[in-house]
């Protein structure tokens, strides 16, 4: 349980906290491109604006802080100026050109790379390129800076993360060891106690003069309500437990419809039809204790809550997971019933009337097995209609 808590707060500690960077790298990194391409693009409009006042073959240079620069005329397919350094020979030119088929965009020739637009005026048509190899690199640059900066400041702020957690979790986790050994060994001591009390009001029973007594009947019942109440206490204690389940694989099928045929007489003893629908040669990893635990929970819930006179469908069948599902007619559960139905000690004032006997902790007890043995349980129902339990493994 506090495993999986402090998993899941570190998760979210990471993910906000990687969110967050990414969304500020990724606004400096586009505005930083977008400041970059416009300056680019301003200098190729001015450029464009000057080659219009030029004599065709005026050289040109570097424009500001950005690589070289020239420009072209093109009419009728055929270019009739040029404006660029000897660096650039007309052949290079208009291989360049032949690479251009927008109004604008990039162009790579070789291992250079030149940002371009265009303007059409009348039949002739103005080409101006300008050279960025250099503000390639520098945007690649700041994107590996950035990424090795984002990787680094993820594991720092997980690995404080785990740090603060786990501190902050200690003395809860420690307080609910200290609750749990309570409960544990509160519930060992009062199995002495009510054993003897439970004996002698047995010897009293068997008294002739007292076997009618409705007194010790009372107390008698009570012993037994207590001692189901200590049994449940302890099994919950043991199901919560943070150690490791030891699984084991074995058909679970097999074990499903034993403990049907062995409560079959405890449903007839109330009315009730039990209808099974089990696919032979279901195997599963489980705890073999637990899954006979777990499925004698949900019979015996299914049982106890039904009304007379009513069906009880078991199933047990496999698709990619193994499903098993019980369902009782005549009895739901209200939206508020279904969402509290797995908590400790909770039971409708409708349960508490029908069953004294019960505490609540059954369902309780069934979460916790299918928890440890990374197993799911839900729960569903139609108002007026049924209720199903069902366990995904």
């Amino acid at each position: 349980m506090f495993e999986q808590f402090r998993r899941r707060q570190l998760i979210s500690n990471i993910s906000i906290f990687s969110a967050l960077i990414l969304i500020i790298f990724s606004s400096l990194y586009l505005t930083t491109y977008n400041d970059i391409s416009r300056r680019n693009e301003n200098e190729l409009i001015r450029l464009i604006d000057n080659v219009k006042t030029l004599p065709p073959d005026v050289p040109i240079g570097f424009g500001q802080g950005s690589g070289l620069m020239f420009a072209i005329v093109i009419e009728n397919d055929i270019m009739i100026e040029t404006h660029s350094t000897p660096l650039i020979s007309n052949e290079v030119i208009l291989d360049i050109k032949e690479l251009v088929n927008q109004s604008k965009g990039e162009v790579i020739y070789g291992e250079l790379t030149f940002q371009y637009i265009s303007q059409t005026e009348d039949s002739k048509t103005t080409y101006a390129f300008i050279e960025i190899s250099r503000d390639k690199q520098l945007l690649s640059s700041l994107l590996v800076i950035y990424i090795i900066i984002f990787f680094g400041s993820v594991f720092v702020v997980g690995c404080v993360s785990y740090y603060i957690t786990t501190k902050s979790l200690k003395p809860v986790k420690d307080n609910y060891n200290k609750q749990k050994e309570f409960v544990s060994n509160a519930s060992h001591e009062l199995k002495t106690p009510l054993a003897v009390i439970s004996a002698n009001i047995d010897v009293l029973l068997v008294t002739s003069h007292l076997k009618d007594n409705k007194w010790l009947k009372y107390i008698k019942e009570e012993i037994l309500r207590m001692n189901k109440l200590t049994n449940d206490l302890l099994s919950l204690s043991k199901a919560a437990d943070e150690e490791q389940t030891l699984t084991e694989y074995f058909d679970g099928s097999s074990v499903i419809n034993s403990l049907i045929l062995g409560v079959e007489a405890l449903a007839y003893e109330k009315k009730l039809k039990l209808e099974s629908f089990v696919d032979e040669g279901i195997f599963i990893h489980f705890n073999k204790a637990q899954f006979n635990q777990l499925i004698l929970i949900l019979i015996d819930n299914a049982i106890k809550y039904s009304p007379k006179n009513n069906i009880i469908t078991i199933s047990f069948t496999f698709n990619k997971k193994a499903y098993f599902k019980i369902r009782n007619m005549g009895v739901s559960l209200t939206k508020e019933e279904k969402s509290n139905v797995f908590e400790r000690f909770y039971m409708s004032d409708k349960s508490r009337e029908i069953h004294r006997n019960s505490f609540g902790l059954g369902l309780s007890i069934a979460k916790e097995i299918v928890k440890k043995n990374h197993a799911e349980i839900q729960v569903d129902s139609e108002e007026n209609n049924y209720t199903e339990f069902s366990v995904i493994i």
